[in-house]
């Protein structure tokens, strides 16, 4: 079996030459040889099932399971380029099998999703792999973090998903806390020139390597952020 950064530099030279021109080309030729790549048997139609049929209906193309028979990563497969706008359907199928993760993929994109998040469709996607836009190497790593048989089985993909989860959660929390440059939450008239701490105190933190702590207060303004000590006092450093 070759390497998974190899069969990716080859996938990406196919995708490139037009070589997959329907779903079907998608499944077979890409999707299938990088879940061997991962460690999956996938001549056992019991771990990798292709058309897994639900009891309420509907098919998804690829369900992962173990132990066999039981469903662990959904895989919906669509036409290069027509990959988004589809997580509907498969959130459905993971939502009513119970599946801790799923995948929709155009082949080029691999969208991980953990269904049991919160949010909408976007808010709930752990990581998107584009295998024309990643180097091989990012790519394969990306891969086996979240797909790999000995990661997927041990249950290691879904806490590493989870976790990865909960920080792009964070992010966009502290983000919607941030003043935004165009005004946030300065009243008109008030916004200072930006850096708000232009001109301010400051200070590198020389006594916390490899960390800068800033510091800023505009009392009155802006009551998320946290307050100055005196500008004639010695500076504070935080610690690490």
């Amino acid at each position: 079996m070759e390497p998974l950064p190899q069969t990716i530099a080859d996938i990406r030279a196919g995708i490139r030459a037009g070589r997959y021109p329907n779903e079907a080309a998608v499944s077979q030729s890409i999707v299938r040889r990088v879940l061997e790549c991962l460690g999956w048997p996938i001549y056992d139609p019991q771990i990798v099932w292709p058309e897994y049929s639900q009891a309420g209906g509907g098919r998804v193309d690829y369900a992962l399971c173990h132990p066999a028979r039981k469903p662990l990563i959904f895989i919906e497969v669509k036409p290069i380029g027509k990959g988004d706008g589809n997580e509907r359907q498969l959130f459905e199928y993971a939502f009513h099998e119970g599946a801790p993760l799923a995948v929709l993929t155009d082949g080029q994109g691999w969208s991980v999703f953990l269904p049991s998040g919160q949010g909408d469709y976007a808010d709930r996607q752990v990581y998107k792999i584009d295998l024309l836009e990643q180097g091989a190497e990012e790519a394969a790593a990306r891969l086996v973090r979240y797909l790999g048989y000995e990661a997927a089985t041990s249950g290691q993909a879904q806490r590493d998903a989870a976790r990865d989860y909960e920080g792009r959660a964070r992010r966009r929390e502290m983000a919607r806390a941030l003043p935004r440059r165009g005004g946030g939450c300065w009243p008109a008239g008030t916004r200072p020139s930006w850096p708000p701490w232009r001109g301010r105190w400051r200070t590198s933190a020389a006594t916390a390597p490899m960390r800068t702590w800033w510091r800023i207060s505009w009392p009155g303004r802006c009551p998320t952020l946290p307050p100055l000590p005196p500008l004639g006092g010695p500076p504070h450093m935080p610690p690490p």
